[in-house]
C-alpha cells in the first residue's frame, strides 16, 4: 500500500440481500487488497473467481469465501421477526403489518444508539410483506445531516428507514409510522408504535381485518419460528390480496360494502391500489 494511503474502503453492490454473504467476501477483497499494494487487479481477480468457481481467498488470514455457505432465502429470515411480534402486540403487529402492505413509510427509531440492533429491527420489516421485492425501498442506516439523504426520504412514496439519530422526532413529515426501540418507558429492548398524523392514520387496519391477521399469528404458537410466522402472514396476505381484486372489480356502492365489516371494504380497496403500483414500486 502507498505511503500516502491512510485509509481505504472496498463497497459491494448487488441485487442480491445476502449481508452476511457480502460481508465474508468483503473480508477477502480487503485483505486481498490490502496485501497487494492497493492493486485493483487484486479485486477483479477475487470477484472474477466468484463468478467462474463460486470461491476466492486472500491468504491464511482470512478464511477463503465459498458461495455455497450461504443462502439467500434464509438470508432474509435470518432477523428477529418473532421477538419483535411478541414484542408489539397484535394490534400494532397488525398495524405495521398493513403500513408494509399499503406502502407506507416506516421509520424504525433506535433509542440506545445500537446500530446492529437496529439494522437487526430494520431487516425483519420486508418479511411482514413477503410477496414483495422491497430491497430498493429499504434503508438500514439514514444520516439526518446528511442533505443528499434527507432529499432521497422526502421524495420516497415508501420505505422503511432506520435511524439512532433523536432528531428524526422532530422530523415527521419523513415518515407515517414510527417504530421506536428503547427510549423512555420502553426499557433497552421495549418496542412501542406511534401513527403520524392522517397519513398514519390512514394505515390502521379496520378491526376485522387487525383481529384476523392476529389470529393467524397465534396459530402459530408461541415458540413459532420466523419461517412459520412468515408463512402465516403471507398465507392472510394472500386471502386480503383476493378479496381486495375481487371488492376493486365491482361498482363502489353503499350496499355492497355493507355486506363487509365496517371499514374493511375501503381498506381492500387502498390495499389493492397499493399492490398495482408493482412489485417493486417505491412511491
Amino acid at each position: 500500500m502507498h505511503a500516502v494511503v491512510d485509509a481505504f474502503a472496498v463497497a459491494i453492490g448487488s441485487p442480491l440481500f445476502d449481508p452476511e454473504r457480502h460481508h465474508a467476501l468483503l473480508k477477502v477483497l480487503l485483505k486481498a487488497f490490502e496485501a497487494e499494494g492497493g492493486s485493483p487487479l487484486a479485486l477483479l481477480q477475487r470477484v472474477l473467481s466468484v463468478s467462474t468457481k463460486g470461491t476466492a481467498s486472500a491468504g491464511a488470514d482470512v478464511p477463503s469465501f465459498a458461495a455455497s455457505n450461504f443462502d439467500a432465502a434464509a438470508a432474509k429470515l435470518a432477523c428477529p421477526l418473532g421477538s419483535t411480534i411478541a414484542k408489539l402486540g397484535a394490534e400494532h403487529t397488525a398495524t405495521l403489518w398493513a403500513a408494509m402492505l399499503l406502502r407506507g413509510r416506516v421509520a424504525v427509531y433506535e433509542a440506545n444508539g445500537d446500530v446492529s440492533e437496529l439494522l437487526s429491527l430494520v431487516r425483519a420489516l420486508p418479511l411482514l410483506a413477503w410477496h414483495r421485492r422491497w430491497e430498493a425501498s429499504l434503508r438500514g442506516l439514514c444520516c439526518l445531516s446528511e442533505k443528499a439523504e434527507v432529499a432521497e426520504l422526502e421524495a420516497a412514496g415508501s420505505l422503511a428507514a432506520g435511524f439512532v439519530d433523536a432528531a428524526i422526532l422532530e422530523r415527521p413529515e419523513l415518515y407515517d409510522v414510527l417504530l421506536t426501540r428503547g427510549g423512555k418507558g420502553g426499557g433497552l429492548d421495549g418496542l412501542s408504535l406511534k401513527l403520524n398524523g392522517d397519513g398514519g392514520a390512514s394505515l390502521k387496519p379496520p378491526p376485522a381485518v387487525a383481529k384476523a391477521v392476529a389470529k393467524a399469528l397465534s396459530s402459530c404458537g408461541a415458540g413459532a419460528g420466523e419461517r412459520e410466522l412468515v408463512d402465516a402472514l403471507a398465507a392472510k396476505t394472500a386471502e386480503f390480496l383476493e378479496k381486495a381484486a375481487d371488492v376493486a372489480s365491482q361498482p363502489q356502492s353503499e350496499e355492497s360494502d355493507a355486506e363487509l365489516p365496517e371499514g374493511v371494504a375501503a381498506w381492500l380497496r387502498k390495499l389493492h391500489a397499493a399492490e398495482e403500483m408493482g412489485v417493486g414500486a417505491s412511491a
